[in-house]
């Protein structure tokens, strides 16, 4: 796989985003408040390329801080670390 810049992985998760987890409507949110869109970041993270932009522009992030852990909220973070921590380990700097 080729190596991309960092605007390109950037634009292809905002193009997944856009087309895959923004949902347009009327949507009543847990707070219970009405909203005319709704964004599922579930469905980006649970997907392949998803998990590989998003693991992928984190990694990026972080690489010039001294970290050996990543994590967040179980569920919602899940993916992400599982995908962070593969993609980090191929990249011979497993976090």
């Amino acid at each position: 796989m080729e190596k991309e810049s960092k605007l390109e992985l950037k634009k292809k998760l905002f193009d997944l985003l856009n087309k895959e987890a923004l949902k347009r409507g009327s949507f009543t949110l847990s707070s219970g408040k009405q909203s005319g869109y709704y964004l599922d970041g579930r469905v980006i993270t649970l997907s392949p390329q998803g998990a590989y932009l998003a693991a992928s522009i984190i990694l990026d992030m972080i690489s010039s801080r001294n970290l050996d852990a990543a994590g967040g909220p179980t569920l919602g973070a899940d993916p992400i670390v599982g995908a962070l921590a593969a993609l980090s380990y191929l990249n011979n700097r497993p976090i």
